[in-house]
């Protein structure tokens, strides 16, 4: 009668580690990337140009410090004023903000750090035929 109880506690205990929810860990796939100085290149679209809605949109690429692509997307939306968050290979997010209007900057913000395109963290083109793109750095 013992052995039959220890063996039922056994097999319930086994049973319900089994059927626990994982933990977030265990969801969150190995991120690789080069730490050092990251880099992104943006381009933003004007909204109400050539076809872009109501929104700023943006077409973006993260590169790691090797100048490996480890994230990007294009089309992304981003209403006036508002962030975005772009998860990559990196181990944080990085956010985006639109301006409000079309001569404002663009700001960023990746673990703590915070810069826009007109910090010396970046380069800024001007507007042509409804979009405009710089290059960012930051440490990663």
């Amino acid at each position: 009668m013992k052995l039959t109880t220890a063996l039922t506690a056994m097999v319930a205990t086994t049973l319900a580690s089994a059927l626990a929810a994982p933990t977030a860990e265990a969801h969150q796939p190995t991120k690789r990337y080069a730490r050092g100085y990251c880099g992104l290149h943006i381009t933003q679209h004007q909204k109400n140009e050539f076809g872009v809605g109501r929104d700023y949109q943006f077409d973006i690429r993260l590169y790691d410090n090797n100048k490996v692509q480890i994230g990007g997307t294009n089309g992304l939306a981003i209403p006036s004023g508002q962030t975005r968050s772009l998860d990559s290979q990196l181990p944080y997010t990085l956010d985006i903000t639109a301006g409000n209007v079309d001569r404002d900057q663009i700001g960023f913000a990746y673990a703590g750090q915070h810069w826009n395109t007109g910090s010396g963290q970046c380069s800024l083109g001007g507007y042509d035929r409804g979009s405009r793109q710089a290059d960012c750095g930051f440490s990663c």
